[in-house]
Order: C-alpha cells, then structure tokens, then sequence
C-alpha cells in the first residue's frame, strides 16, 4: 500500500491526485478496521486471501469474458474479494456470526467465479 500510496502523490492532477488519496486512505482505514476486530475477522481476511489466490489459479482453466485479459480477470476476482472485505470491515458482521458468513460467502463466491468464468469445453478427438 506504501507503493500506492506514492505512486497516487506524484499524480499531476489534484483534484485527481486528491480523489485517489481519498479511496487509497479509506480503503486502509478498513482493513486497519479489520485487522484490529480480532482473530475471526482476521481469519476470514486470510480466507478472502486464499480464495483469490485459488481463484487466479484457475483463470487457465476458463473461458475468460470477451474482451477480458487475465490482469483484468484477476483484477475482477480482488474487487469481488474486495466487496466481502468491505462488508466485514463495516461492522455488518459479528465476530460470533462471521463463520457462518464466510460459509455462505464461500458458496457465493464460487457461484459467481463458475457463472463469470465458464469452463473451457473439452476438445473432441
């Protein structure tokens, strides 16, 4: 994130430069948010980190979207991972019930990776 962080301060425009600092600092104040929750939240971070790596893995294996390359492919995969860190990060979950809901996210998430990725067909012989 430090990288980011400096590349997004040599940004030329400042209102541009102002907006991205904007994101890149909030997105840091909920993964600190996250990181500080304890260790289900933590656990389910790691989780989110696993499935995402699993998911890139199989980008060899599918039929990506038209007009789609794989760094986009993997850039989809981190927003959606993305979007249950954020969920989590609000506080919408409690720590009691965030089992339960990486369960149900598990379950999700690869529905949606099977529906955006279909896998390639076998060839014929």
């Amino acid at each position: 994130m430090g990288k980011l962080t400096a590349a997004v301060s040599r940004e030329a425009d400042p209102e541009l430069r102002q907006a991205l600092m904007q994101s890149v600092h909030g997105e840091l104040s909920q993964l600190q948010t996250l990181r500080q929750k304890g260790p289900e939240y933590q656990g389910a971070g790691d989780d989110l980190d696993g499935w995402e790596d699993t998911y890139a893995g199989q980008l060899g294996k599918v039929r990506l979207p038209r007009g789609m390359d794989t760094q986009s492919a993997r850039a989809l995969i981190r927003s959606k991972m993305d979007e249950v860190r954020t969920d989590l990060g609000r506080g919408n979950v409690s720590p009691e019930k965030v089992r339960g809901y990486m369960e149900s996210a598990e379950r999700r998430l690869d529905m949606w990776f099977s529906h955006t990725f279909p896998p390639r067909p076998v060839a014929k012989r």
